[in-house]
C-alpha cells in the first residue's frame, strides 16, 4: 500500500490562495458583467437568468452525457 503525502501548512495555503484567485475572478466577472447586460436591456432577472442557464444546463446535460456515456459499446483508444 502506498503510503500518502504530509499535507504542510505552507501546501495548504498556497492550496487556499490558488482558490482565493479563482473565486476573487469569478465575483469580479458577475460584478462587471450586470452594467453591461443592464446596457443591452436586460432586466435584473433576466440577468439572473443568464446566470443560473450555466449550472441549470450543467445539472441537465452532464448526467444525461453520463448515462449515455455508460451504455456505450464501442472501443475507445484509451482501451
Amino acid at each position: 500500500m502506498e503510503e500518502l503525502k504530509k499535507f504542510n501548512t505552507t501546501k495548504f495555503l498556497s492550496f487556499a490562495l490558488g482558490f482565493f484567485g479563482l473565486q476573487f475572478a469569478w465575483q469580479m466577472r458577475i460584478i462587471l458583467s450586470g452594467p453591461v447586460t443592464e446596457n443591452l436591456g436586460a432586466s435584473p432577472f433576466i440577468f439572473g437568468l443568464i446566470w443560473l442557464a450555466g449550472p441549470f444546463t450543467g445539472m441537465v446535460v452532464q448526467p444525461l452525457i453520463g448515462a449515455l456515456s455508460d451504455t456505450l459499446t464501442q472501443r475507445t483508444s484509451f482501451d
